[in-house]
């Protein structure tokens, strides 16, 4: 049985081809024309593809907003959104277009906090999460810069958007910003009110600062505060 109810909300202004799937147990998969309780889905577009977990808990709100063509947003196995998440790929401004973007989140990843928005803003961009991540308030994630930033000399754009990689067992505290062209290793930590603005390569660090920089190494992480570190 599933564990989210088709009571949410879908808006569609334009376009044609867009599908929403509900993947249950060995993959199977369920194709909805209405969005299950708690969330709210609003597409611009055609050629969209949406995949939600039939295990999916939501506790608070999620909110889907394609502006766009043949986009992709996967959720994985057993997500849990605690309070808000806003997945969103539409143009960051005039002049720009947001096609053939990935957005995949997953299995276990908890999105805890409050005001968390994972933002495309260019063609063919993506944002990826990894496994069993965690997620505090006031985070966002942006590939692109949203307005343009050029050598007066040249004329080169500067400021060219860029993926957003976040390996497996991330832990993102709060408000935290990563954009364009940023990566977060497995078994990593983001401190609070910090800014990703780089990939990083070496796995189980500590990124902390504006910009962010490794301030630890070897570091390890759990939800529990267990004593016992070797506890499960």
């Amino acid at each position: 049985m599933s564990k989210i109810i088709n009571t949410g909300t879908l808006l569609t202004h334009q376009g044609r081809d867009n599908n929403i799937w509900l993947i249950g147990n060995n993959s199977s998969r369920t194709k909805i024309s209405q969005p299950p309780k708690g969330v709210r889905i609003e597409l611009f577009g055609s050629g969209n593809t949406i995949e939600l977990s039939h295990n999916m808990k939501i506790y608070g709100e999620l909110i889907i907003d394609i502006r766009g063509n043949n986009n992709l947003i996967v959720f994985g196995d057993s997500i849990i959104i605690r309070r808000s998440l806003h997945c969103c790929i539409h143009p960051g401004g005039p002049g720009v277009h947001s096609d053939e973007c990935t957005l995949t989140i997953g299995t276990g990843t908890i999105f805890n906090g409050r005001n968390i928005t994972l933002q495309i803003g260019e063609e063919k961009t993506n944002i990826s999460i990894g496994k069993d991540c965690l997620f505090a308030s006031n985070i966002r994630l942006m590939t692109s810069d949203n307005h343009l930033l050029y050598d007066q000399e040249t004329g080169e754009r500067l400021n060219i958007a860029g993926d957003i990689i976040i390996g497996d067992h991330c832990w993102i505290c709060f408000d935290c910003v990563l954009l364009n062209h940023s990566k977060v290793p497995s078994g990593s930590v983001v401190a609070a009110r910090s800014l990703v603005n780089r990939d990083f390569n070496n796995q189980n660090v500590l990124l902390a600062g504006t910009p962010a920089k490794i301030i630890r190494r070897n570091i390890g992480w759990k939800i529990s505060l267990a004593e016992n570190i070797g506890d499960d």
